[in-house]
């Protein structure tokens, strides 16, 4: 059995002009303005995906400061220092 994918709604003002854009290419495409933004910003998502590109770090070129600052981030994981976006966010870190 397949598991349904948790959806959460975002609420979104455009300019009236944009919204007359949108619904006469879902009509265009016989798709629904939903379905057509979706795809739109997956599309979106997915090329900024493929631009990202992270290259290993040679740590010979470092700093002394950028070393201290992983090393010191290794031992806040260590000793359980952590905090998820959303606590930093609300001031809890």
């Amino acid at each position: 059995m397949a598991t349904a994918t948790k959806r959460k709604i975002i609420n979104l003002k455009v300019e009236e002009d944009l919204k007359y854009q949108i619904k006469l290419q879902a009509v265009k495409e016989k798709t629904t303005m939903q379905d057509l933004i979706l795809r739109v910003m997956r599309n979106y998502c997915q090329s900024k995906d493929d631009e990202l590109i992270i290259e290993p770090v040679n740590e010979d070129e470092l700093t002394r400061e950028e070393k201290e600052a992983i090393e010191e981030g290794r031992r806040d994981i260590e000793e359980g220092r952590v905090y998820s976006f959303d606590e930093y966010m609300k001031g809890r870190a």
